[in-house]
């Protein structure tokens, strides 16, 4: 009996055991797996984050290099714009110094024109002085018919032999300070001091590249030949002629004497003017031709500099196109900017958002991951005082069996010593 109480003791106190143990390692488990559950759940979460995290730093980084490219060709295009301005302005100037030099050539083209005109009207008036010459030839050579009773009456004068011209005053000067000193003078003035003697006359023409009037040669007097028998014999004649004559008839012939005398002065004069004329007239020629390749030069860069200036206009209305679209790109790539600093702000609000989504997240893990923890050290705490009771539980059982079993003991002995002692009394 007492065997059959100290194993129903035993074994209820091994079952009461086993229950614990059971308990405690079906709650075990079922922490940990709601542990590991929750582990799991929070370690998916932080890796959705943080990849969230890393992609929107990722666009972050992307729209702030986009913004720099953006910004850098922004730069780039502005400075592109300031440097056509300053060509632009550049070949405005360089268009208007040639509008101005155009203007400075028109005003000299006429000029030249107004000293061609000037040149004609003297070319006229000379060709009138020519006809007058040949008037005065006419005559002259009409006297020269009636000169020949004088030719008889007195011997030619000899042939003056014209002197070299002596070089004097600005003639002595070299070239180069001639051409200096024409510089500051005009085509017209040249003219005239060419005209005012033979030796600057040539001096010019040869300085100007102009060949010399060709001199038209003088025709001599006929050289008086030795006289002979009948020459004398007609001065004999002409002599007594003189000696018939009558005062009034010798009179009427000195008069007709000094009139010769006096258109020899005249025709003398007159060649010398004709001279004169004529080497003005080959100098006003001489002017002409250079003043005429003057405005055949000056027409050539008329044209030229008309066709380089519809050049410029073509080449600053293609600048303007190019600003136009300058300006144009310039502010479709504000606009962009524009638009790609709003979306870089909502990038930024967005990443905000999610980086306040994740702390507020974060916090609520870890208020549960505490409040878990201190469930889990009070399901420690209880689990270690139920193991503490089920210790002294499980003493108080073995005592309470040693004492049974000492009991029992007892009775044994009591029980063999009644069987002994009723032996004993039936014996």
């Amino acid at each position: 009996m007492d065997r059959a109480i100290s194993a129903y003791v035993r074994q209820c106190a091994d079952h009461a055991m086993d229950d614990i143990l059971g308990m405690m390692t079906v709650r075990s488990v079922l922490d940990e797996m709601v542990n590991d559950v929750e582990v799991w759940e929070l370690e998916n979460e932080r890796i959705r984050l943080a990849a969230e995290l890393h992609h929107t730093k990722a666009l972050l980084t992307q729209a702030t290099i986009n913004e720099r490219l953006e910004w850098d060709h922004k730069q780039k295009m502005v400075q592109q714009m300031h440097t056509y301005r300053i060509q632009g302005k550049e070949l405005a100037l360089k268009l208007q110094k040639q509008v101005q030099e155009l203007a400075f050539q028109v005003a000299q083209h006429k000029n030249v024109e107004d000293e061609l005109e000037e040149a004609k009207e003297k070319l006229a008036s000379m060709g009138s002085l020519t006809r007058e010459l040949a008037r005065t030839q006419r005559e002259i050579r009409d006297i020269h018919r009636k000169q020949g009773l004088q030719n008889l009456l007195r011997p030619s004068q000899n042939q003056s032999i014209p002197r070299s011209p002596v070089l004097t005053g600005f003639l002595r000067c070299p070239d180069k300070v001639l051409m200096v000193v024409f510089s500051y003078l005009t085509a017209y003035d040249v003219m005239r001091m060419s005209m005012t003697s033979k030796p600057w006359k040539l001096r010019i023409s040869t300085l100007f590249g102009v060949e010399p009037p060709i001199k038209i040669p003088t025709i001599a007097p006929p050289i008086r030949k030795p006289s002979t028998i009948s020459d004398k014999s007609q001065l004999a004649k002409a002599d007594e002629v003189l000696k018939n004559l009558s005062n009034r008839e010798m009179k009427y012939f000195h008069d007709l004497i000094l009139r010769m005398k006096q258109l020899e002065g005249s025709v003398a004069q007159l060649k010398a003017e004709k001279e004169d004329v004529g080497a003005r007239l080959q100098a006003a020629e001489d002017v002409r031709d250079f003043l005429m390749e003057k405005l055949k030069d000056l027409e050539e860069a008329l044209a030229l500099s008309m066709e380089e200036k519809s050049k410029a206009d073509a080449q600053f209305q293609l600048d303007r196109e190019v600003l136009a679209y300058l300006d144009a790109k310039s502010q479709e790539l504000e606009d962009e900017l524009n638009y790609s600093n709003t979306q870089c702000e909502e990038l930024k609000a967005h990443l905000e958002r999610i980086i306040r989504e994740h702390q507020s997240k974060t916090q609520v893990m870890e208020d549960m991951l505490r409040h878990i923890s201190l469930e889990k050290h009070e399901l420690e705490t209880h689990a270690k005082t139920q193991k503490k009771l089920l210790i002294k539980e499980v003493r108080t059982l073995r005592a309470e069996n040693a004492r049974l079993n000492r009991d029992n003991q007892t009775y044994r002995d009591q029980l063999s010593y009644l069987k002994r002692a009723l032996l004993d009394q039936i014996d």
